[in-house]
């Protein structure tokens, strides 16, 4: 018997379950997610799962692992670890309740209803939180996962989507001598111009030392 874990979610994902021990040809303890949508879902077959346990003195026990179990405990660690608990969205996997679901069967189910609108929720949560790391300067924070909800929902061209995978590591380019440089630091460390102003005269004033403008910066600086 087997069971069906149906997927809308548009990132791979992937786990080793280590009860799941391959025994036999073609038996794997690796299980992955590929990407799916509204449009093309993606249905993982779960089977019962035979865990044969040495015990010893060449006696061995066998011990049948249910699909639905497997199953229930991929969801909680691919779905369940990733809502938003103040809207309630989380990404669209589920179990199907039809045992080995056709694509047509899962297009006409309440499920793809109720999961689009849960991930559309969770996506729109995601989009809000790397505005706000934007906003605080906070672009380390920034993820893989909250550049994919940008794309879910169709955002595009917003400051947190611009930054490649080294300005999402923390590190960005300095605009005067191209040096590398972490985000948020006031001042370049390769050639001393000021590259955040704000920032910068945020620690002069903390220091009570004399603040200044971008127009006195740029006037400072040899033509």
């Amino acid at each position: 018997m087997s069971k069906t874990i149906v997927s809308i979610w548009p990132m791979q994902e992937t786990t080793y379950r280590p009860l799941h021990m391959p025994k036999k040809p073609g038996e794997s303890n690796l299980f992955i997610l590929q990407p799916g949508s509204v449009e093309d879902p993606f249905l993982l077959h779960v089977p019962d799962f035979d865990n044969h346990i040495y015990m010893g003195k060449g006696v061995s026990q066998t011990i049948t692992i249910p699909s639905y179990e497997t199953a229930n405990d991929l969801i909680r660690h691919w779905r369940d670890a990733k809502n938003s608990p103040e809207d309630g969205g989380i990404p669209g996997i589920w179990l199907s309740p039809i045992d080995n679901p056709t694509i047509d069967q899962v297009h006409g189910s309440e499920e793809i209803v109720e999961y689009s609108e849960k991930q559309v929720m969770f996506a729109s949560s995601k989009v809000r939180e790397a505005r706000l790391f934007a906003a605080q300067n906070e672009w380390r924070n920034i993820t893989k996962l909250h550049l994919f909800m940008g794309k879910l929902l169709n955002i595009q061209g917003e400051p947190w989507q611009d930054f490649d995978a080294k300005a999402r590591l923390g590190k960005v380019r300095c605009p005067y001598c191209d040096a590398p440089m972490t985000i948020g630091v006031a001042i370049c460390g390769t050639c001393r111009e000021i590259c955040d102003i704000e920032k910068y005269n945020q620690i002069r004033a903390a220091q009570n030392l004399p603040t200044k403008t971008l127009a006195a910066t740029a006037a400072a600086k040899p033509s």
